[in-house]
Parts: structure tokens; C-alpha cells; sequence
């Protein structure tokens, strides 16, 4: 099974071949979304903390502004 595993994963190769470039960008994008997801939590915990429990106005900006980088390297 695992051979015929290997065959099978070596023709997938050899098709994806002509559009190597497309491919390994489309991994790093995957990557770059997989790494980002857990940031937008990691986030909106001191932006909700700072606003609403230690009422730090400009801890709102600084995160807002943050957070609209991060939607704008996801959106790339």
C-alpha cells in the first residue's frame, strides 16, 4: 500500500511540475494563513482587555491598527 502510495504521489508531482512557482507560492500562503489564524486571538485579548477592563484609549488604536495589518497580509 505504502508503494503504491509513493507511485501515486510521484504522478500528483509530476503534474504540479510546470507550475512549481504557483504551487510553492500557494504553500506559503497556506502558511502565512495557518500562522496568522491563532494571532487574531492572541489580539483581540489585550485590545478587549486594555479598552474595557483598564479603559486604555490608546491601547484600542494600537491594536485596531494591527489588526487591519494582519486582515491585509491574510487578504496577500
Amino acid at each position: 500500500m505504502e508503494r503504491h502510495s509513493r507511485i501515486l504521489y510521484s504522478r500528483l508531482l509530476g503534474q504540479v511540475a510546470p507550475y512549481w512557482r504557483i504551487f510553492g507560492c500557494s504553500i506559503v500562503a497556506m502558511v502565512v494563513l495557518a500562522l496568522t489564524e491563532p494571532a487574531i486571538a492572541a489580539i483581540l485579548k489585550p485590545t478587549l482587555d486594555g479598552t474595557f477592563v483598564d479603559k486604555n484609549v490608546d491601547t484600542l488604536g494600537t491594536m485596531a491598527l494591527v489588526l487591519v495589518g494582519l486582515f491585509f497580509l491574510r487578504g496577500l
